[in-house]
């Protein structure tokens, strides 16, 4: 493949020998698969640190992220809480990342006119437009992450990945 590919792999490989020599009953493929996903993670929020630096565009896949949840939904406009829930993170972090995109014209807030508790964060027109940029380019950038795969295959890797995030969130004790 190429040399960083081929010296990757090697220290996965290397990595699992070592926990397998130390600890015997480890399974050396559940080990192999956990280390190869970890990297892949990796790498593919390196590639989108680049596509988002290629376009010129100032974002972290967290602002993204609300971008592109209020870019699709009805309206143009959620509320905070409902983006935080979508996305899983607190409702911190969200505040966080509207006060952000806030300040750069690209999303506004309004409160609820029947729940003062309750605000509705808003897509701008200045949002629309950087989404318009951004959303072709991160379907180009989807298709090539995932190149060399059959529709078949993509269909089985999204299976099998929602088996792991299953298993995954049981191990943090959700259900």
């Amino acid at each position: 493949m190429n040399e960083a590919f081929d010296s990757d792999l090697a220290n996965i490989e290397k990595s699992v020998q070592a926990y397998v020599e130390i600890y015997p009953g480890a399974e050396p493929v559940s080990l192999e698969v956990t280390l190869l996903l970890v990297r892949a993670a990796t790498l593919q929020s390196g590639a989108l640190d680049r596509f988002f630096d290629s376009m010129g565009l100032d974002r972290t896949r967290g602002r993204y992220g609300v971008l592109r949840i209020l870019y699709f939904a009805d309206d143009k406009r959620m509320r905070q809480f409902e983006i935080s829930s979508y996305m899983n993170v607190t409702s911190a972090n969200v505040t966080y990342l509207v006060d952000g995109l806030e300040k750069e014209g690209l999303v506004s807030r309004l409160p609820d006119e029947f729940d003062r508790r309750v605000s509705w964060v808003v897509l701008s027109p200045a949002g629309a437009r950087v989404c318009e940029t951004l959303m072709p380019g991160m379907i180009d950038l989807a298709g090539r992450i995932m190149a060399g795969f059959s529709l078949d295959e993509k269909r089985q890797f999204r299976d099998f990945l929602l088996r792991l995030r299953l298993n995954a969130l049981r191990e943090q004790g959700i259900s």
